[in-house]
């Protein structure tokens, strides 16, 4: 990799953890940030920023002579092929607790969620000795492993099965609610379709990124305006709508 590719690609990224920084430091001054969808949120912002940190000291690394750069990049790549089924777990634990709206099921789905994680942990510091995920070469090059495909595929089953369950339940959802979770995959989904048939592209993670900000213009600022328990507008929507009734007025 050239150095200039390092560079667009770490701007890219740049600009991605820009956006969730900004989402992130509105959620963190929020009332209700206590809430289990507005923890899950958060964690989806904060997970997706540490796989783009380790993306981009990827790009930086590849190439670079030195035993530490080596010992370095394993240690991050392993790490970032840790983090890439955690995000499709939170987002399916986020997304099915906005369908559903119950403590109960996310307790029982957390085990099952979990379990894929855990087995792709395991494959991605297992592959730091056995090369099945990926290997660093002598010049320090990254490359793919021979079972690449396992953690690509896990990673993709959680957004997948979002997916479907999204839309077997969209009578249930309100409009605001069901064209974020609907299309919050598709931008990733294409990015990391992307990414695996054109070796050296990434795009996934910036995606995403674009994904998380559009949830949060159309449902978390939603929420802003109406009232947790009873889902009515909230004393901030009514008094917007008395002072656009003024400013019609006074016109």
């Amino acid at each position: 990799m050239t150095d200039i590719e390092a560079f667009l690609y770490s701007e890219i990224n740049l600009f991605a953890l820009a956006v969730l920084f900004l989402i992130y430091f509105n959620m963190s001054r929020r009332a209700d940030k206590h809430l289990l969808e507005q923890k899950l949120f958060t964690a989806l912002i904060a997970a997706t920023a540490g796989i783009i940190l380790l993306d981009t000291a990827m790009w930086l690394l590849d190439g670079r002579p030195g035993g530490m750069v080596t010992v370095l990049y394993y240690a991050v790549t392993a790490g970032y092929y840790l983090m890439n089924p955690v995000i499709g777990g939170i987002w399916t634990l986020y997304a099915d607790y906005q369908v559903y709206r119950s403590g109960k099921r996310f307790r029982k789905l957390l085990t099952p969620v979990l379990l894929p994680m855990f087995f792709c942990a395991v494959l991605a510091f297992s592959s730091t000795f056995t090369h099945s995920m990926f290997f660093i070469d002598q010049n320090n090059v990254y490359h793919r492993g021979p079972y690449f495909a396992l953690i690509a595929v896990v990673s993709f089953l959680y957004p997948i099965y979002t997916l479907l369950v999204v839309l077997a339940q969209r009578g249930r959802m309100q409009r605001h609610t069901f064209v974020p979770m609907l299309l919050f995959p598709i931008a990733p989904l294409i990015g990391g379709v992307i990414q695996i048939f054109f070796y050296g592209v990434s795009l996934i993670w910036s995606c995403a990124a674009i994904s998380i900000l559009a949830i949060f213009i159309n449902i978390q600022n939603y929420q802003l305006y109406t009232d947790y328990l009873t889902g009515l507008f909230n004393r901030r929507e009514l008094d917007h709508f008395l002072q656009q009734l003024q400013s019609g007025a006074d016109d």
